[in-house]
């Protein structure tokens, strides 16, 4: 199975929600600090049969928290 390319992932329409593989890729850090940030809640995704998705929206705003907050991703 290949894996997927930036190019690919880079464009925000491109698609709706990613598998943690995909956005490990996209933000260029190992699957296992995404799985991390899901399974410690810091970062939402939805579980769809087997397979955690992540939103589109959900990785921007974790991204705008890193930048705006200095890494503060909690939600309250």
């Amino acid at each position: 199975m290949n894996e997927p390319s930036l190019p690919e992932l880079a464009e925000p329409t491109a698609r709706l929600g990613y598998q943690p593989k995909h956005a490990a890729v996209l933000l260029d850090v190992p699957v296992k600090t995404i799985r991390g940030l899901i399974h410690s809640g810091e970062l939402g995704h939805r579980k769809i049969g087997r397979y955690y998705v992540i939103p589109h929206s959900e990785l921007v705003w974790f991204l705008d928290c890193a930048r705006n907050e200095g890494g503060d991703h909690d939600r309250t």
